[in-house]
């Protein structure tokens, strides 16, 4: 058995800049949010103005 990382995980799987914890992340309300401390990771439109 190898000790390689699996590279078959979750593409949204990742490290969450508040809690440090890695963790998936799930949409709620139209944001991304940690499943962990539920903290908004990925605001719906971070500042983007529709042309």
């Amino acid at each position: 058995q190898s000790n390689q990382p699996n590279t078959d995980k979750d593409p949204q799987e990742k490290v969450c800049p508040y809690c440090g914890q890695s963790s998936q992340t799930v949409f709620v309300h139209g944001h991304e949010q940690c499943v962990v401390c539920k903290t908004n990771v990925e605001p719906c439109c971070q500042g983007e103005v529709q042309e």
